[in-house]
C-alpha cells in the first residue's frame, strides 16, 4: 500500500521533459521580442505627442 512503481525508462522522461523545458523558453524569447519591438515603435510616438490635460504651458514634460 502506497508503494511507488515506476514504468518505463528515467532516460526518456528526463529528456521529454528538457525538450519541454526548452521549447517554453523558446516560445518565452519571441513573445519578449515581439514586446520589446511594440514598445520599442510605441515610446517615439508617446514623446512626440501633446497631453492635452496638462496644467504646463509648455507642453513638455
Amino acid at each position: 500500500m502506497g508503494a511507488f512503481i515506476g514504468t518505463g525508462r528515467p532516460a526518456v522522461v528526463y529528456g521529454s521533459l528538457t525538450f519541454v523545458r526548452c521549447q517554453i523558453i523558446m516560445h518565452a524569447r519571441l513573445v519578449l521580442a515581439r514586446a520589446v519591438t511594440i514598445a520599442v515603435r510605441y515610446c517615439p510616438i508617446r514623446r512626440q505627442l501633446k497631453d492635452c490635460d496638462s496644467q504646463s504651458s509648455s507642453g513638455q514634460e
